[in-house]
């Protein structure tokens, strides 16, 4: 099974070999920089690349470190010469900005930074990037660990937990990296993986490769609060005060380790293949009254961290607003692409009842009844606590959608990259 799987996951050598030719001539053009050095880093460079929709391909322009001094102005300068070398780029911003540049079958991110030997010379965190690339390279060839990578990030990105980026909040390349070198194999990730719900110390899941850290307590004391958020704390081999899952969310970690142990249960060859989420596999779930709702938005071009992150943040306020208003959510999906989103939700109670009792202050706190009586002149007591009969604002789930999504696009100006927004409600299945 495994080779099987390495074979459907592994670009092909036409693939690489179209791949190679569009970087190399970027490369050339960009060789043109004096002072900088340019180095090809991510997944292509340290030979764990998978097959997915898109390829890309990380470019590092490292200047030399006498520009330490200029570290803020990197992008400008490295920007002056891209327009002088004719490459077209879009800006992006960042802890430091950098370029988008789009080939014919890949797409580039040109990155500035300064070249540096030791981690700690590092002035911006994207310095350290190329030591990375160097590091998992020799883990790799050392211990032939390549093919191993390449089954974790596939696994991973079949159930959408590849990417640190916001609107993903899942495992950074590097991090899969790191941890499938700390296991030795996939399948002792995996295992370990499956497991680590049962073995968190103060709810984390703690990883130190290199051993910067004398205890765990030691961690959580000397690292910076701000990087101790995740449930998984990897500790960077070349940082110790970095930790290299910091973007991985809860709900992403907890995903994460039922997944493994389902795909230990019965391994299959599926657990690899990425299977977008349709409004027919949804269908499933809905049981008697319950109703799915799907919300498809058409976008515009624009920055895909960036929108990806806005929509995120929607689908979140979304959710927090059917709760607020009683409307059960029993499954919830976000699903994100690059001129397309959907939100789907499968509501319990999609009907109310027109009215509902609103609790109130219990009777001891005596200032608090007087404002709320004097709020709500009907009031009933019950258990020595005020409560009150409200009519509903919205009493079918699929008003509420409506006039929630619509308010919040008229609001938000910062919503502009969507182009257009259709609701469906799932017949009764």
């Amino acid at each position: 099974m495994k080779f099987k799987i390495l074979e459907k996951i592994t670009p092909s050598k036409e693939e690489n070999k179209l791949v190679n030719s569009e970087t190399q001539e970027l490369v050339k053009k960009l060789k043109k920089i004096k002072e900088a050095t340019i180095i090809i880093g991510g997944s292509d460079a340290k030979g764990t690349v998978i097959r997915k929709a898109k390829r890309d391909v990380d470019i590092f322009v490292a200047f030399d470190y006498k520009y330490a001094d200029k570290s803020d102005k990197l992008a400008d300068i490295l920007q002056t010469w891209l327009r002088k070398l004719k490459i077209k780029v879009s800006r992006l911003h960042g802890s430091r900005d950098y370029f988008n540049h789009k080939g014919q079958h890949v797409k580039f991110e040109i990155i500035p930074i300064l070249k540096i030997k030791r981690a700690k010379e590092a002035v911006n965190i994207t310095d350290v990037s190329p030591l990375h690339v160097t590091y998992v390279k020799n883990k790799c060839k050392k211990k032939k660990l390549a093919s191993e990578i390449r089954l974790a990030k596939a696994f991973c990105y079949a159930h959408n937990l590849y990417g640190a980026e916001s609107y993903i909040k899942g495992f950074s390349g590097y991090a899969l990296e790191l941890l499938v070198i700390y296991y030795g194999s996939f399948m002792a990730f995996i295992k370990a993986a499956a497991r680590w719900g049962k073995q968190m110390y103060k709810k984390k899941i703690i990883i130190d490769p290199a051993k910067h850290y004398k205890n765990k307590d030691a961690v959580f004391f000397q690292l910076n609060e701000s990087k101790l958020h995740s449930p998984l704390i990897l500790i960077d081999p070349l940082q110790k005060d970095r930790n290299a899952a910091a973007a991985l969310s809860k709900e992403k970690f907890f995903l994460f380790i039922k997944i493994c142990q389902r795909f230990l249960k019965k391994p299959s060859e599926k657990f690899f293949i990425k299977k977008e989420i349709t409004e027919k596999d949804l269908k499933r779930f809905v049981k008697g009254k319950e109703k799915l709702f799907l919300v498809h938005f058409k976008l515009s071009a624009g920055k895909e961290d960036i929108i990806g992150a806005k929509l995120r943040k929607f689908f979140e306020f979304i959710c927090a607003e059917f709760q607020r208003n009683d409307f059960v959510l029993k499954r919830k999906e976000f699903v994100f692409h690059d001129k397309e989103a959907c939100f789907y939700f499968i509501i319990k109670n999609p009907i109310l009842s027109l009215y509902k009792e609103q609790e109130g202050p219990p009777l001891r706190f005596k200032d608090a009844v007087k404002k709320f009586k004097q709020k709500w002149k009907k009031t009933k007591t019950r258990k020595a606590r005020l409560f009150v009969r409200v009519r509903r604002k919205f009493i079918k789930a699929q008003d509420f959608l409506e006039e929630t999504i619509k308010e919040k696009i008229k609001k938000e100006k910062t919503f502009s990259f969507i182009k257009e927004v259709t609701i469906n409600a799932s017949k009764k299945t």
